[in-house]
């Protein structure tokens, strides 16, 4: 894409986990998303990278951990079937919120 230098595109799913957790010295996905910064702010984990990055990151992890998630479970799987039980049958509608 002109103006946004070199660029890799990854799709074996082999690659992009070694990306992923390869060295952070190396890959900067932050220096890679500066783009966003405006959207997401200049703190934003998506644009750090490096000990800001991992620090951050660190934080972020217990909610996503599987006993955290596990304990969740039954609430998010309530609040599901309460929206799937107001869509329409047997015709098109809008799958957005329509309040938000």
């Amino acid at each position: 894409m002109a103006g946004l230098g070199t660029m890799v595109n990854v799709t074996d799913p082999v690659v992009i986990k070694k990306v992923f957790a390869g060295d952070p010295r190396v890959f900067h996905a932050g220096e890679a998303n500066t783009m966003l910064a405006g959207l997401l702010g200049e703190s934003s984990l998506l644009v750090v990278d490096d000990d800001v990055h991992r620090d951050r990151r660190r934080m972020m992890l217990p909610p996503f951990q599987r006993e955290a998630v596990a304990h969740q479970a039954q609430l998010m799987s309530e609040i599901a079937a309460e929206n799937i039980a107001g869509w329409p049958v047997g015709r098109t509608f809008c799958g957005r919120s329509q309040d938000g």
